[in-house]
């Protein structure tokens, strides 16, 4: 085979991005997971909000990654981007150090297959979520990021600190085993399989 040859299928295979499956798994008393598919051209940003949608919550606190796997790991931290006031503050203090964003591609992470990442939301209640690269493979012609799998019920974002599900929830979990659910196959789109499986609401219903 020519030279020239090989050299252009290496360049396609680095302009050819990789699709990375995570499974993200909430730290919960029932299991409740989220596989997620995003593409290795996208940003931890990017993640952050796959994570948001596929748990149905609202997307209005703080958040980090610790691609060491342990939270609070300074090191390895990757944290939401920062606004023009919060990077004022670091150039008027030298001696604070300045966290790494996460509007990072996962590309430049080098990460890899079996690696797990902390991934904390709302440093209040710390909810937190474990992220495991289950896959990596070459992408599809569809849409990234997205969810492809789930199983169990994602609590109220403001539940999550009490441990609890509503009564409408608690009543569901009675009446049977929690399935896994692949999104292709159920028939029905992402957004309303979520919500199905969410508890988005429960603390403002009367049950």
């Amino acid at each position: 085979m020519p030279e020239n040859s090989v050299q252009t299928d290496l360049d396609a295979d680095m302009l050819s991005p990789r699709v990375l499956t995570f499974r993200a798994a909430l730290k919960w008393f029932t299991p409740v997971w989220r596989d997620i598919e995003i593409l290795e051209t996208q940003t931890l940003v990017a993640l952050h909000r796959a994570i948001q949608r596929a748990f149905v919550w609202y997307d209005d606190h703080l958040y980090s990654f610790f691609l060491s796997g342990r939270e609070w790991d300074a090191d390895s931290d990757y944290t939401k981007p920062l606004d023009r006031e919060e990077e004022d503050l670091f150039k008027h203090n030298p001696f604070v150090k300045k966290p790494k964003s996460a509007a990072i591609p996962l590309r430049q992470l080098q990460l890899r297959k079996g690696q797990r990442i902390a991934y904390v939301y709302d440093f209040g209640d710390n909810i937190s979520i474990s992220l495991h690269l289950r896959e990596i493979a070459p992408a599809k012609r569809v849409r990234y990021p997205r969810i492809v799998a789930l199983r169990g019920f994602s609590p109220e974002q403001y539940n999550y600190v009490q441990g609890k599900y509503s009564p409408r929830i608690n009543r569901r979990l009675r009446a049977g085993m929690l399935p896994i659910v692949r999104v292709e196959k159920s028939g029905k789109r992402e957004d309303d399989i979520l919500l199905e499986w969410s508890d988005t609401g429960g603390r403002n219903r009367e049950e």
